[in-house]
């Protein structure tokens, strides 16, 4: 007989937050003002109003998107209130529509797909084991989260266990043996795995999690969680957050580093999967490992400050924020600027998918920063000029009328505002213009003829961002 599993996700630590489609009228415009002021009064303690825009944003969107029942779920959580959080976490997964999707997403198992699996496997008279269930019993929880999950869906050592004790069980049924999965998970050893495999995976957990999450507000606590957890188990494993600090700041692909080359030989192997794949900032995993190495008395966040500056802080020559490894966060952008499809060219120009769209600029300290950016507004929003505006860590500094054609901002950040390490620069786009059902039927109509359409508001399209001495 076959004894068939059906699979949970971790609920409590794992966002996919997406922007919402065009929705009909000016709804789109006010979804993303529900969400920010979600955001706000979440951020404030201010659970109810943070309901409320959930509750706002769900009207508008009809549900079928993430990012409100995400809102839910920490609005929920806040108040004590776990089985609606979880109830809204499966939401959230089950809101994961691929044709409506703008960013990768991470593969979840939906509340659809697990009864799918509950009713095929009574069906055909298999033993089932449902992880649900059992991760619900043994943790006290309707929320499973980093106890037992990695990452979206990849377990722990401890969720192994705790797994396999329910399978073992169910095969010990089969056979006409008694085993009770708790029983089994007290009696039953623990697998026995090599401390520095467990520490490179927990580090694994935090590079992942950068890569793949999407936060509602901020992904920090979740990798400084993982990076702590990887030094705890095996504290030599701080020679591998600084040489992957080093290779991050180098000038250089990855795998012409020294660093990478020691890694390599280390018993703290970083692997494709762990993202030597990419060479960007990286700056999330940076900060948080840099955090949890100063927690436990090593120095570490000016070291890799000045890593960082003297590998990628110069600019005697122009350095284009628009490449993919200054984007503050590479996986916000629509999902086939991600990825590499064969039957559709690359765009020319960053594209925002948000209101806000956020840049690394690393300087020496050495003075002034000339910034020129050419940029326009989608044509969507017709042939107004509207107002663009420009943020340096966090304060506004700057405002420009642009419209739908092509053109060159020229601005100066002074030597004051400029001081040595990295900055947040970040575009601010005006709302979604009020032309929602236009705008969807035009990106139907080229979809029925084979041509890629615009789902999703673009809020801008930024051609250079170039900063330079």
């Amino acid at each position: 007989r076959v004894v068939w599993i059906v699979p949970e996700v971790n609920l409590a630590d794992w966002e996919g937050c997406q922007p919402a489609p065009w929705l009909p009228g000016g709804g789109s415009a006010r979804w993303h003002a529900e969400l920010a002021q979600g955001r706000t009064a979440l951020a404030a303690g201010r659970t109810e109003e943070t309901l409320a825009a959930a509750a706002a944003m769900r009207d508008l969107d009809g549900g079928l998107v993430p990012t409100a029942h995400r809102l839910e779920v920490r609005a929920h959580l806040a108040l004590g209130q776990e089985a609606a959080a979880a109830t809204a976490a499966r939401g959230e997964i089950a809101a994961q529509h691929y044709p409506l999707l703008a960013h990768l997403a991470a593969p979840q198992a939906s509340p659809w797909v697990q009864e799918l699996l509950r009713r095929g496997g009574h069906r055909h008279g298999f033993s089932i084991v449902d992880l649900p269930e059992v991760f619900a019993a043994h943790g006290d929880t309707a929320l499973p989260g980093r106890r037992y999950f990695l990452d979206y869906c990849h377990l722990t050592v401890e969720g192994i266990h705790v797994a396999m004790a329910a399978a073992t069980a169910a095969v010990l049924s089969q056979n006409g043996e008694t085993g009770e999965w708790r029983r089994l998970v007290e009696t039953l050893p623990p697998p026995v795995v090599d401390p520095s495999l467990v520490a490179t995976a927990y580090l694994g957990a935090a590079i992942h999690g950068a890569h793949r999450l999407l936060p509602l507000t901020d992904a920090a606590p979740l990798l400084e969680f993982w990076c702590g957890a990887a030094l705890d188990a095996s504290p030599r494993i701080a020679d591998t957050f600084l040489d992957l600090a080093r290779a991050r700041c180098a000038p250089v692909p990855a795998v012409l580093t020294g660093a990478q080359r020691r890694n390599l030989a280390s018993s703290h192997r970083l692997g494709l999967q762990h993202g030597w794949r990419w060479d960007g900032l990286d700056l999330d995993v940076l900060a948080a490992l840099a955090t949890a190495l100063e927690a436990r008395g090593i120095a570490a966040r000016e070291r890799v400050r000045e890593d960082l500056v003297a590998g990628r802080g110069s600019l005697e020559r122009p350095v284009d924020l628009v490449e993919t490894r200054w984007l503050w966060r590479p996986l916000e952008r629509f999902l086939p600027e991600v990825m590499a499809f064969d039957d559709l060219d690359r765009r020319a120009f960053y594209r925002a998918p948000w209101p806000r769209s956020s840049f690394a600029l690393v300087t020496d300290g050495a003075g002034a920063v000339r910034l020129r950016c050419v940029l326009r507004l989608p044509a969507a929003g017709g042939a107004a000029r509207r107002s663009v505006g420009l943020e340096v860590d966090g304060r506004e500094i700057a405002r420009r009328a642009v419209g739908s054609r092509f053109e060159r901002w020229d601005l100066e950040l002074p030597a004051a505002m400029m001081h040595r390490g990295v900055h947040r620069l970040t575009l601010l786009w005006p709302p979604a213009p009020p032309r929602g059902g236009e705008a969807l039927a035009l990106a139907l109509r080229r979809l029925e003829e084979g041509l890629e359409g615009d789902l999703h508001p673009v809020f801008g399209e930024v051609f250079s961002l170039e900063a330079a001495r």
